[in-house]
């Protein structure tokens, strides 16, 4: 997934099963990242991910997804320019 460069939104509602791949933080372009309801999706929130300046949405409600939310996307949440949705029973979610 780290070669997709240029992505710039991905959604997926299949059922994927495991972590969030770290490669994710290579994709610079990326926009926005929603896997909602993958109920099978485990592991934490990658740091890399707040590589992502770009990155405006990561919604992440319904998954198993458990573990703090990096500081790096917490700081852009609470600055306004990245909405996250998470399970917060699962996901320690920023304040």
């Amino acid at each position: 997934m780290g070669a997709c460069k240029s992505l710039v939104h991905y959604s997926s509602k299949c059922d994927h099963v495991g972590p969030i791949p770290s490669e994710l933080g290579l994709l610079s372009s990326l926009q926005s990242f929603d896997i909602e309801g993958n109920s099978r999706m485990t592991g934490t929130i990658p740091s890399e991910l707040g590589l992502l300046t770009s990155l405006s949405s990561l919604d992440l409600a319904g998954t198993s997804i458990t573990g703090p939310i990096p500081l790096s996307l917490c700081d852009r949440a609470v600055d306004g320019t990245l909405q996250i949705k998470a399970n917060c029973s699962l996901v320690q979610c920023c304040k």
